[in-house]
């Protein structure tokens, strides 16, 4: 079972938003390693690459 699962009943607010931000972005969030563990896992010594590409979409589609 997904961590994310055991945790998602503790820090579920109403909020969506509000809850990604408290599971895997705040600076103690309990998930915080997740996606760069997931991100290593699957692509190896390439994780690297894959993180600046996800990285380029989150903020291109910020602005």
């Amino acid at each position: 079972m997904p961590r994310y699962l055991l945790y998602l009943k503790r820090y579920y607010t109403g909020n969506v938003a509000e809850t990604l931000n408290n599971l895997f972005f705040d600076e103690f969030a309990p998930l915080r390693e997740e996606g760069l563990n997931t991100l290593k896992l699957e692509f190896g010594r390439f994780y690297r690459s894959f993180g600046r590409i996800s990285c380029s979409i989150r903020y291109g589609l910020e602005s």
